[in-house]
């Protein structure tokens, strides 16, 4: 039936105005702009205006080198151990100092598991020989030097040391490393179970030595502070009060607990009603832990008395290396800790020893203190700054010099404010307490905040101990943050500057820590995980750095400045030898402000993740010079493992390449687009975040920066695959072995699906 003339003109109708909408569709389609192109109308400026780098000017002339001096000396007019009345009063003056600066800020209280010594018992190390004589050790450092400081001064004693009474035979062991307890084993064939141990501070971290001591059965163990790393002659110092150098009777304190955070809620926080774990649940010391003096060191481990091993007529057969020499100054042949050196030693030419260790451990109350400046545009992305400001004594570098300068710096910020300025993103600021004892308030501060912290921070900036000398500038960071650190550098005068010769702090962290594999950048050392900024950076993913100011490591080559921990780190110390008048407390002042104002003010983050692929894959050259060939019989899996990972490697730092040169192309009218940018840059450092932790450390979740337990000490990340090698390496069946190069094999595989999610982060192609 034919179709009528209305009929034909409706089809036709309906027929053009479908094959309209499809062409309109197909040229929307095919004309449309990029994703990164789009155009968002009147967008208001302060959404897509970058950080004026004017306010540097204001920086640099605001702050203050003697506000640095008044708050260093109120903050050292007293010892404020973690979990006492003082340092719970100086967390409340530090809030109010903050409300008082107008800023919006609170504390946050804790109950956690601190360790002191027991009632008024001090630490006493007993001795007895066999002709009969008796040495006890001092219970305290004494006063020395015109200035004298109120309130109640701890007795030196390691934290979470067992309580305990142990008898046995002094044996030197050097740093307490692995490697010198399997020299000892190996080559003068030592069996150490039972016996007392001696070793001296530095190489390793304290509580590492102790761990050493328990799995080669030692009954206890005895740590000094060597005149060879802490008083070096060749350095010509003067000891303190006279100079910087340790006296014959400073003791170094320190926690021993492995861990990190309150041993009693490991990975969750010691909010009130938490479920605590057991004294015999968690993996504290096992064995006494004393420290002492190298005075007493000295009168502990020398024969005064009677005849040395030569006139016992016996032969030094195998001396030890040159630098196991801890320069106690004794005579060759009366160290009765060195016995194992001479031919046909018998146990009476050794001495023995009562140790007893007196500490208990209690509940107590800790503050953290934090105030926050909201930021205009993303106040929910937050730039942290911290420092803790318990103290073993007085604490005046250590870590008054950074609280000093984080007032400081609260102080010129909120200046800033007065004037009209406010941040892009959120700076909060953070006090904390119980570091000294195991990093205690930081941890439980994270553990409380984690997912918005993970989700929400921007990076974290330490401030530990800001002043240690006064020769160089020293930073150590993050990959993501290193170009940062060395621009701002760039811009901050040195103490030492003149009209005459105008330097920058970056040119004399040039000139002392040269150059690696860069024609301009100083050596920039590796984060470490024994300060506040290893919760965010093992558990959480934020990148993290810290600084200080310091000697030069050819003018005093310390593990740590040599009145470390010591009731005689004192403002008096500061005043006279490092930093008359607290031009280089200002400088580092003026390094915080303007490294946190360009993390919270820039529109586009300051990350370079080339930086960061980069070092992976020296890093993995690194660890492929170290194992050699060891793995080739037991293993044939791990070459390629390595080899694959070294391409996924090369294609995280070729997709960086090529991320960082296409933001110079961005149209940067679109904030929500700048906001994504940002994102996949913040979250770079998230993709090595493993939550089933690392092997040997199922707490610690970054598989790139972490505390390692057997890691070289020139290598800064990889923490993982350098404990599960070190295993795999040990003398063990052959059977046993191949299993371990397996676990090595597995570990590199996991490594290589992490640096796959970072590349993919950073590809074109990302979803």
């Amino acid at each position: 039936m034919a179709l009528s003339k209305g009929a034909s003109i409706a089809i036709v109708t309906v027929i053009c105005l479908l094959l309209g909408v499809l062409i309109g569709f197909l040229i929307g389609w095919f004309s449309r702009a990029p994703h990164d192109a789009v155009i968002l109308r009147h967008v208001p400026t302060k959404l897509v205006e970058d950080a004026d780098n004017e306010i540097r000017d204001k920086i640099l002339s605001y702050v203050n080198p003697e506000k640095l001096r008044e708050y260093l000396r109120q903050q050292t007019s007293e010892s404020h151990l973690a979990g006492t009345k003082t340092d719970s009063k100086n967390a409340q003056k530090l809030l109010e100092f903050w409300k008082g600066l107008g800023l919006d800020a609170e504390i946050k209280s804790y109950k956690v598991l601190l360790s002191y010594p027991s009632g008024s018992i001090a630490n006493n190390n007993f001795v007895s020989w066999a002709d009969g004589g008796y040495y006890r050790t001092r219970a305290y450092e004494p006063q020395i030097g015109k200035f004298s400081y109120p309130g109640q001064i701890v007795t030196p004693y390691n934290a979470y040391s067992a309580a305990a009474t142990v008898f046995g035979e002094l044996v030197y062991v050097n740093y307490g490393r692995e490697e010198d307890f399997e020299l000892l084993e190996e080559e003068y064939k030592v069996n150490f179970t039972n016996r007392i141990v001696v070793a001296r501070y530095g190489k390793c971290f304290r509580g590492m030595k102790v761990r050493n001591a328990e799995r080669w059965k030692a009954a206890g163990i005895v740590l000094f502070t060597a005149p060879a790393n802490y008083a070096p002659e060749k350095w010509k110092g003067e000891r303190y009060p006279k100079g910087i150098f340790m006296p014959p009777h400073g003791v170094q304190r320190g926690s021993v607990f492995l861990a990190k955070g309150d041993p009693e809620t490991p990975g969750y926080p010691s909010i009130e009603g938490t479920y605590r774990e057991s004294e015999e649940d968690i993996h504290l010391p096992t064995i006494p832990v004393l420290p002492i003096s190298y005075s007493d060191a000295r009168q502990l481990l020398r024969i005064k008395n009677g005849n040395s091993f030569e006139e016992h007529h016996l032969t030094k057969t195998n001396p030890l290396p040159a630098s196991w020499d801890h320069k106690l100054g004794i005579p060759d042949g009366r160290d009765v800790s060195r016995f194992y050196e001479w031919q046909n030693y018998a146990s009476s030419y050794s001495r023995k020893v009562n140790l007893t260790v007196n500490v208990t451990k209690t509940i107590r109350k800790i503050n953290n203190v934090q105030a926050i400046i909201k930021g205009q545009v993303e106040e929910d992305r937050y730039v942290i700054i911290g420092n803790h400001r318990d103290a073993w004594v007085y604490g005046a570098v250590d870590p008054s010099s950074g609280t000093a300068v984080i007032k400081e710096t609260s102080r010129v910020f909120s200046k800033l404010l007065e004037e009209g300025w406010r941040p892009r993103r959120s700076i909060l600021l953070c006090s904390w307490s119980g570091e000294e004892q195991s990093l205690i308030g930081s941890y439980e501060w994270a553990e409380e905040f984690s997912h918005l912290i993970s989700s929400r921070a921007v990076a974290y900036v330490n401030v530990d101990s800001a002043v240690r000398g006064n020769q160089t500038f020293r930073g150590r960071a993050m990959p993501l943050l290193k170009d940062l650190m060395i621009d701002v550098a760039s811009h901050i005068p040195d103490p030492n500057s003149t009209d005459e010769n105008p330097i920058t702090i970056l040119d004399t962290w040039k000139s002392f820590y040269p150059p690696l594999n860069s024609k301009t950048q100083p050596n920039i050392e590796p984060l470490t995980s024994f300060s506040d900024n290893a919760v965010f950076m093992s558990r959480l993913g934020v990148s993290s750095v810290d600084f200080s100011y310091d000697f030069g490591p050819e003018s005093y080559p310390f593990d740590k400045y040599p009145l470390y921990h010591t009731r005689y780190d004192t403002v008096d110390m500061v005043e006279r030898f490092v930093d008359p008048h607290f031009q280089v407390h200002a400088a580092v002042a003026k390094f915080t402000l303007e490294f946190v104002r360009r993390l919270a003010d820039n529109y586009i983050l300051p990350f370079k993740p080339s930086v960061y692929a980069q070092e992976l894959i020296d890093d993995l050259i690194k660890y492929k010079r170290h194992i050699g060939f060891s793995h080739e019989a037991y293993s044939p899996d791990v070459e390629p493992a390595i080899n694959r990972l070294n391409e996924s490697l090369v294609e995280f730092l070729e997709n960086a390449i090529d991320f960082e040169d296409s933001l110079s192309e961005l149209n940067r009218d679109n904030p929500i687009l700048i906001r994504r940018i940002n994102d996949r840059l913040t979250n770079v450092e998230r993709c090595f975040l493993d939550y089933q932790g690392l092997p040997n450390n199922r707490l610690s979740n970054h598989l790139v920066f972490s505390q390692a337990f057997h890691q070289p000490s020139k290598v800064s990340s990889l923490p993982g695959l350098y404990d599960v090698t070190y295993e795999a390496s040990r003398k063990m069946q052959y059977n046993l072995k191949v299993k371990k190069w397996k676990v090595v094999f597995k570990h590199l595989s996991v490594l290589r699906g992490f640096v796959n999610q970072a590349a993919k982060t950073l590809s074109k192609s990302f979803i």
